[in-house]
């Protein structure tokens, strides 16, 4: 299959007005021949038949053309890493599992894993404590940005997501569930991101939390309260939540404060910087989750 990169829908349009072109200019070439060489009448059909012909090939050959918009005009081979749309069902190669890791791992998977981790996803250890790999959950009131997550992690994801069904205080709650192939990134990051199994915040927040990062912690932590918005820390300590706010503060410049609830710690941001909020996580927003914003 040929693809094709285009950084602007409209040079599609371009793209087909040139093949048309060609086409025209083809035909009146033939009848030219046809009328000026005086040639007979079954020639002349057989002539406009393979005209006809070529043309329908032509529209079959541009209509297999695979058309991928990006933004960037940098050249990118199709099929590496990140470039897949989806990597469910396919088995990576030691290889390929091997080129995994941080520096390779293209920026909208790390700030939304970066996210996920502030909020709703964990990285346990599995066999033997080698291998990390990402599970998360979503209640199926949430499917829109379950689904949201999914599609952006889907180049690192080989099994199909799951239903789940669980009670809790006496009430049937359903979920959905996706977890990651095991992958050298993700051990990195959970020997950054856990001490003793702990989930604690590091160091290097500052240089983490994205914006890309930011729409996902509050997509899966934040809510509306008044004309402003919390975001829930309740599983971090007061250090960690206050390391979290300084990045709201001097990187983001948001006016925040610390708020204490039952007895744990959580970040309000001020309804004067909600406009602000807005212009930076927009872009990276599920549309069901706009409600947090007062959207």
């Amino acid at each position: 299959m040929i693809t094709l990169f285009l950084s602007n829908p409209d040079n599609l349009t371009i793209l087909q007005g040139v093949g048309w072109l060609c086409t025209s200019v083809f035909i009146s070439w033939s009848i030219y021949i046809c009328c000026n060489y005086n040639l007979n009448l079954v020639k002349y059909v057989i002539r406009l038949l393979l005209t006809f012909i070529i043309v329908l090939f032509l529209m079959f050959i541009i209509g297999t053309f695979n058309i991928v918009y990006c933004e960037s005009i940098e050249l990118v081979q199709w099929g590496e890493f990140g470039t897949i749309s989806s990597h469910v069902g396919i088995k990576f190669t030691v290889a390929e599992r091997a080129y995994w890791v941080i520096l390779n791992v293209p920026p909208y998977i790390k700030g939304t894993i970066i996210g996920l981790i502030l909020s709703d996803a964990y990285l346990p250890l599995l066999k033997r404590g080698v291998n990390t790999r990402l599970e998360f959950k979503q209640s199926t009131a949430n499917s829109g940005y379950f689904w949201f997550v999914f599609n952006i992690l889907s180049p690192i994801i080989q099994a199909k997501p799951i239903f789940n069904t669980s009670v809790r205080k006496g009430t049937q709650c359903f979920s959905n569930q996706l977890w990651t192939s095991c992958l050298p990134f993700l051990r990195e990051y959970h020997d950054l991101w856990y001490i003793n199994g702990i989930k604690r915040i590091p160091e290097c927040i500052y240089d983490l939390l994205t914006p890309i990062a930011l729409a996902h912690w509050i997509q899966g932590d934040g809510g509306r309260v008044g004309s402003g918005l919390v975001i829930c820390t309740d599983s971090f300590t007061v250090e960690d939540t206050v390391r979290l706010m300084n990045v709201l503060m001097i990187r983001h410049r948001l006016d925040c404060t610390l708020r204490v609830q039952h007895g744990s710690p959580r970040i309000y941001i001020r309804a004067n910087s909600m406009p602000k909020l807005r212009s930076i996580i927009m872009p990276y927003m599920c549309p069901s989750m706009l409600r947090k914003l007062g959207l």
